[in-house]
């Protein structure tokens, strides 16, 4: 995991903990509302005025998610899905963005992960043969120390 993608799961729960909150935040209102007895009108608003935030709120997670998925297939060299397929991207109703849609997510970062498992794949020998030499000379240092420390201090005869 790299420190883009740790700040990317960082700003994501933030944002999930945002939506979460404004759920609760007009529950509470409308049982409020509900309990006062108030107009047809004002309850239409509130529940106008909470899709509209949910709206925003979730424009802002799809921004996030697309923006971070193409950045790293940019830094991988992989082709996004095209932007004229209606099963790979969505335009927002709230504010016009193009995003991708759970399809195009998935083909993306299912993309992704094969590159970095290719490019692992070709590491991963070499990494893997790198420790086995530090652990051996490691091994051997110590012994060859153990063995100088004992003569050093041997009794003479």
């Amino acid at each position: 995991m790299t420190f883009e993608d740790w700040q990317f799961g960082r700003k994501l729960s933030r944002l999930h903990r945002t939506r979460d909150r404004i759920e609760k935040s007009y529950a509470k209102k409308m049982h409020d509302s509900f309990k006062a007895r108030s107009s047809h009108d004002e309850k239409e608003r509130l529940i106008n005025s909470k899709q509209m935030d949910l709206e925003e709120c979730d424009d802002d997670i799809n921004m996030l998610t697309t923006s971070h998925l193409l950045s790293q297939s940019r830094k991988l060299f992989i082709e996004p899905p095209p932007r004229e397929s209606v099963v790979f991207w969505f335009e927002s109703t709230t504010f016009g963005g193009r995003y991708l849609t759970p399809a195009g997510v998935t083909k993306l970062r299912n993309e992704i992960r094969a590159e970095r498992k290719a490019s692992w794949e070709v590491i991963q020998p070499k990494a893997a043969l790198i420790v086995t030499l530090v652990t051996a000379l490691t091994g051997l240092s110590g012994a060859v120390i153990g063995i100088l420390s004992f003569l050093s201090k041997a009794p003479t005869p």
